[in-house]
């Protein structure tokens, strides 16, 4: 059984599904949507406590901003705010990964380029709540899907 706050191993998780660009990710069934954006590019989810919170969204790629693996690293290495330490990156083909601290909070973010769109996340929660946010990254990672 789940509460609030505290994950175990059998978290229920939702799928979200956006109609405008096709993507699709599992998200934490504790997590509250808060209605997709008005363009239709995404949508947000936040835990009750407003502690937690995941984005998922596509646009247009940028070009030399975010339009490769590389460049989105390069950039959020160059754009990342002074209390934000990259603790891990990771890059493919088609994706790129960087998570690490922002102050007290744990930040996720993961990228795939396809053609001339970006879909991403961004999961951010406290450094305090890691025992029950840290499992819930892989499932979101994992389903994530253009």
């Amino acid at each position: 059984m789940a509460v609030a706050g505290h994950a175990h191993a059998e978290e229920k998780f939702g799928q979200y599904f956006n109609k405008r660009y096709g993507f699709t990710i599992d998200y934490p069934l504790l997590l509250i949507p808060q209605g997709v954006a008005d363009n239709g590019d995404g949508q947000a989810f936040r835990s009750p406590s407003n502690d937690a919170e995941l984005v998922v969204f596509a646009g247009a790629c940028i070009e030399s901003d975010n339009d490769t693996p590389a460049h989105y690293i390069a950039n959020a290495k160059k754009e990342k705010k002074p209390d934000e330490v990259i603790t891990y990156i990771a890059k493919g083909t088609d994706y790129a990964v960087v998570s690490g601290l922002h102050g007290h909070r744990i930040f996720y973010r993961k990228t795939i380029m396809k053609k001339d769109w970006c879909t991403e996340f961004e999961w951010e929660y406290p450094d305090t709540q890691r025992k029950t946010y840290d499992p819930m990254t892989t499932r979101i990672a994992a389903s994530f899907k253009p």
